[in-house]
């Protein structure tokens, strides 16, 4: 089970859209490398909160 706010949940909402990298600080980096506040903000921007 996932809780929802963990890196993991994050990880696997970004997965799920097909994102295996983000850009931070206008670099591709690693979901696995990424900061958790980093997945978060992603998420956001990219308006993907999931209702499970």
């Amino acid at each position: 089970m996932n809780l929802t706010g963990t890196k993991s949940w994050a990880k696997k909402v970004l997965k799920e859209n097909g994102y295996n990298q983000i850009m931070i600080n206008k670099r591709p980096v690693r979901l696995a490398n990424a900061k958790a506040q980093a997945l978060y903000s992603e998420i956001i921007r990219l308006n993907l909160q999931s209702t499970h």
